[in-house]
């Protein structure tokens, strides 16, 4: 998390972040379909307050391919993220919004690495800059996510 607050530093303005391995402890093997299975990871906790206090906007991003599976509903994941966002509130933190892919292969252009979400980002909230926008991911998919809208890539 050092990284991401010196960057904000560098005139960084916007944080994307990804939800599983970045908020969340990844279930392994598994989709996490309720709150119950919901845990924050160490870093997240102890940085949100920090991180929303510098940022504008920072906005959640996630596959959550268990929907397009029927592993889980669309319903179970709001509830879910509903109750994250209620947990987030009382660490002191902001999210400005959550998105979210329910498609389960890259043909889908909302689910990352595509840009979907990030264009869905920029109709709800013109303001954000890209070139501004730092994305904090965990996996390959989120790196080629940010280096596709122009923006800078942390690895956690």
């Amino acid at each position: 998390m050092q990284q991401i607050k010196n960057e904000f530093k560098n005139g960084y303005k916007f944080l994307i972040l990804d939800r599983d391995g970045v908020v969340n402890i990844t279930k392994p093997n598994g989709y996490i379909s309720s709150f119950s299975e919901f845990v924050f990871t160490d870093g997240f906790k102890s940085n949100i307050k920090l991180l929303s206090e510098c940022f504008d906007r920072i906005f959640i991003t996630t596959n959550q391919a268990g929907i397009g599976k029927g592993i889980m509903t669309e319903n179970e994941l709001l509830t879910l993220h509903e109750c994250m966002l209620s947990e987030i509130k009382k660490l002191g933190g902001s999210i400005d919004k959550v998105y979210y892919s329910k498609g389960i292969d890259d043909t889908d252009k909302t689910r990352k690495p595509n840009t979907g979400m990030a264009e869905n980002i920029k109709r709800d909230f013109p303001d954000i800059d890209f070139s501004k926008t730092i994305v904090v991911g965990d996996s390959f998919a989120d790196r080629l996510f940010a280096n596709r809208i122009n923006a800078k890539f942390i690895l956690v």
